[in-house]
């Protein structure tokens, strides 16, 4: 994980998710890009994760979060943005799955 500058914040975090499907996988590097309105706002990585049917618990997430340097003073605008709005309590969440986007 890339560390923290003057325009960026490096995360570490544990997740809990449930996987409703009866499949299990295991998935060596996951990569993907935190995106706001159609700006890349960082992005997140898991390593090594085992992922079974039901509750997955502990899994170990890095997210370097710098829409700044990836999409710039437009991404920064927006990501400033969207993390008043969470700190606020306005927004607890958002992302963007199969089925469309949805915040929370």
């Amino acid at each position: 994980m890339r560390g923290p500058t003057a325009n960026s914040l490096a995360i570490e975090a544990t997740v809990n998710f449930t996987n409703p499907y009866p499949y299990a996988v295991e998935i060596p590097y996951f990569n993907i890009n935190i995106l706001s309105n159609g700006s890349v706002m960082g992005n997140t990585t898991v390593k090594n994760m085992k992922m079974v049917p039901g509750l997955n618990e502990n899994i170990h997430v890095e997210a370097t979060w710098d829409p700044l340097s990836l999409s710039g003073k437009k991404g920064q605008a927006i990501g400033k943005e969207l993390l008043s709005r969470f700190i606020s309590g306005e927004l607890l969440a958002c992302g963007h799955g199969y089925n469309g986007s949805f915040e929370f």
